[in-house]
């Protein structure tokens, strides 16, 4: 696997490929914020249809790169996606989002696209599964009250 690394020029990330043979030689300008699953195959990262354009919704898309073929996952999701990871098994990424004044987290099945609410508790800040992934640690707040851990 080649080497990626996360620059940041004008707000706007660029993955930015150290092999020649890597996005077809180019730089690959998304939103913010790109994760490489456990075993190399997939690259997920945050885009917006019109870069830069600050209404335009944060979507999160699957790069496969033994075919070069992008995806969008979340194009029937209605909010923007903040930061997301993947789960150890690669089949699911994690991901918070802002909804109706909360900051719930949300998984997604990335072979069928569907996604389903996880946990809402006011705004989640921060969350990281212990590496068994049976138990979620996050951070919270409130209008009310300061961040808390969970």
């Amino acid at each position: 696997m080649t080497a990626a690394r996360d620059s940041r020029i004008l707000g706007v990330s660029q993955l930015v490929f150290d092999s020649a043979s890597e996005f077809e030689k180019r730089e690959f300008v998304f939103g913010s914020g790109f994760a490489i699953e456990a075993d190399g195959k997939y690259i997920g990262y945050r885009l917006q249809k019109q870069p830069g354009y600050e209404s335009d919704l944060f979507r999160i898309a699957l790069y496969e790169r033994a075919t070069g073929r992008s995806t969008v996952l979340t194009e029937s999701f209605r909010n923007w996606v903040d930061e997301f990871r993947w789960s150890k098994d690669s089949k699911t990424i994690y991901f918070l989002a802002p909804v109706e004044a909360q900051n719930p987290i949300f998984r997604l099945d990335i072979n069928s696209k569907e996604f389903t609410q996880l946990l809402a508790d006011k705004t989640i800040d921060a969350s990281e599964f212990d590496p068994s992934e049976q138990h979620l640690f996050y951070i919270k707040r409130s209008i009310g009250s300061p961040q808390k851990c969970n």
